[in-house]
């Protein structure tokens, strides 16, 4: 699984796209939905450079970040005033019934490479939050891998650094991500390439991986309230703990 250390020099760049402000509202609607109340404490899984953590922060929770990468965690660390951070894994994590509600972001749910991996990081979830309490992701979806992801290339050359990224279909809902990096350093480029897989499952998957842990409350078509369909690239799923 991708730790992206180096590739947190550039990832809020990367994202200026993702609208967090927008995604964060749509998943603020559900806590206000759900009654969850200014103050209470969010686990924010995979947070990365802590763009949802800051929001979750300026809204009035209190969100602990946590993610792989230090130097994401670095990089969260200089845009919040109060959260907490957490160098850990989403597989192996180790709370017991801290937190109010979770969040995982940006399907970095695909990270995981198999169902075992799936349950191993719902059931840290579970242990991590009180019962009744809130878990909120999104992830991508076997069409967005198998059909617009593999076989791609996209180039990102901005004036600091250039960005080659490669997919390649490796089976079905399983892509290779080939990254290469370049950043300006003086007159020369520093050079950082990795490579990773990403997974995408089913959702009838996903629910049955979920269903010892959590009740599911609600699954949605991106950034909406529809259910999800046959082309739809990612799918927010609301769910209670058991």
């Amino acid at each position: 699984m991708s730790s992206y250390n180096k590739f947190a020099l550039v990832y809020d760049e990367l994202t200026q796209n993702v609208e967090y402000e927008k995604r964060y509202a749509y998943i603020a609607s559900f806590f206000n939905e759900h009654k969850l109340p200014r103050g209470a404490k969010i686990l924010d899984l995979a947070c990365g450079t802590g763009s949802f953590t800051k929001l979750l922060e300026k809204d009035g929770y209190k969100p602990t970040g946590v993610d792989l990468s230090e130097d994401m965690l670095t990089a969260a660390a200089m845009k919040c005033k109060n959260a907490n951070f957490i160098k850990a894994d989403m597989r192996r994590l180790s709370f017991s019934g801290e937190f109010d509600g979770c969040i995982c972001c940006l399907d970095s749910l695909n990270h995981l490479e198999s169902i075992k991996e799936l349950k191993d990081a719902f059931r840290g979830v579970y242990e991590a939050l009180k019962p009744g309490a809130l878990f909120i992701f999104d992830v991508n979806t076997v069409y967005k891998h198998n059909e617009l992801l593999s076989g791609n290339s996209f180039v990102f050359d901005e004036e600091s650094y250039f960005l080659a990224w490669d997919n390649e279909f490796i089976a079905d809902g399983k892509v290779r991500i080939f990254l290469d990096l370049f950043i300006k350093a003086g007159e020369y480029y520093e050079r950082y390439s990795e490579d990773f897989t990403e997974t995408a499952f089913e959702l009838s998957v996903i629910k049955s991986a979920l269903s010892p842990y959590f009740d599911i409350m609600g699954f949605y078509d991106d950034m909406s309230l529809k259910e999800p369909e046959k082309d739809s690239e990612r799918v927010y799923f609301i769910c209670r703990r058991k």
